[in-house]
């Protein structure tokens, strides 16, 4: 066979056989489509039905009712002070006030420690803000 030949059988012949058997998969695949569509429409829920509880179920709770009106309390007698809930606390477990000298010491060791002290410290720091981005205490407040 020729060049000539094969070119004629594949442009003339192959080429529309391929176009109809792909036209003709392309009509099975939109009428496939269009029965799920019909199908699906034909499938639309309705409404929920209302809930009703089932037979086995716990019987659903009295309404609540607005509480009533607590009573006057007696002018005339003092009432004894009520029992709270915790008991008192001795004197000997309360702790100390704090003392404001040595937070203040320790505030300044904090921040005295944070400040860098050498080259390599600094350097460090810097590296740090540029891989982590600043700290929040220098962020600005939103």
């Amino acid at each position: 066979m020729s060049l000539e030949q094969l070119l004629f059988i594949a442009l003339f012949i192959l080429v529309p056989i391929v176009r109809t058997l792909a036209e003709r998969r392309n009509k099975q695949r939109a009428e496939e489509a269009q029965k799920r569509f019909e199908s699906l429409e034909s499938l639309e829920t309705p409404d929920p039905p209302s809930f009703e509880r089932p037979a086995w179920s716990v019987p659903a709770p009295p309404p609540l009712r607005p509480p009533a009106p607590a009573p006057a309390p007696a002018l005339s007698a003092p009432t004894p002070p009520a029992p709270s809930a915790r008991p008192p606390t001795p004197d000997a477990a309360r702790r100390p006030p704090p003392d404001l000298a040595r937070n203040l010491r320790s505030a300044r060791a904090r921040t005295r420690a944070a400040v860098p002290r050498d080259r390599a410290e600094l350097r460090r720091a810097f590296l740090l803000v540029e891989i982590l981005g600043p700290p929040r205490a220098l962020e600005p407040r939103r």
